[in-house]
């Protein structure tokens, strides 16, 4: 997986140097901690990802700022895509993503106690290791 990361971004790399101009990927960057995860169905597969992207030394930043016990996040975002590999809260990682939309709508969750949070949702197209 890691492999397949880097050669994605060496790719990108090598196509925006050959090509006239500014090259622009359909898809953001960014790395990132996965910090929670929603409880909103009783199956947990169906419950998305909480992932921070405040990562240190990166330029852009993505999504939106919440509270989870007592400790903030100041740019995060939900997934329901991210790969099982990489399902750990603390876990580091690398994303290739898309926004599809601002939040899920209220009133589908299908436990006693939701946990939810209105955030932007991230269709992730390719996730890798992040070296600590």
């Amino acid at each position: 997986m890691k492999l397949k990361f880097i050669y994605i971004f060496s790719l990108i790399a090598i196509l925006y140097c050959c090509k006239p101009g500014n090259f622009s990927p359909p898809y953001l960057v960014a790395i990132g901690y996965v910090v929670a995860q929603e409880n909103c169905y009783p199956d947990s597969a169906k419950n998305s990802w909480i992932i921070d992207l405040s990562y240190p030394n990166q330029q852009d930043y993505y999504g939106d700022s919440i509270s989870i016990h007592g400790e903030s996040f100041l740019h995060a975002i939900r997934t329901f895509d991210l790969p099982d590999t990489f399902r750990r809260v603390g876990m580091a990682v690398g994303l290739f993503f898309n926004f599809t939309d601002s939040s899920r709508p209220l009133g589908d969750c299908m436990v006693d106690s939701p946990v939810t949070y209105k955030l932007k949702k991230a269709e992730i197209i390719s996730a890798g290791f992040v070296a600590q």
